[in-house]
């Protein structure tokens, strides 16, 4: 739709929990997808909420937000 669309096009896409509700084996299939969409776009910003490797693995950089103490502190 976003290339049909009249609206104007970001440069970005955020996608939020795209992976729950998957099952691990079925994640070669996400993957591909996400490259698919990422061709139309310079960067996606995808939010996760778990430590699986496998996920975190298929991108370029991971940026971890840990919270202690009522207190948010980005990590690298």
């Amino acid at each position: 739709l976003a290339s049909i669309s009249s609206l104007s096009r970001p440069s970005f896409l955020c996608l939020d929990e795209i992976d729950s509700g998957v099952h691990p084996e079925n994640y070669g299939v996400l993957f591909e997808l996400y490259r698919r969409i990422l061709n139309n776009y310079d960067f996606i910003i995808h939010i996760v909420h778990t430590d699986n490797e496998e996920v975190i693995s298929n991108h370029d950089m991971v940026v971890t937000v840990v919270k202690e103490n009522h207190i948010s502190k980005i990590e690298m």
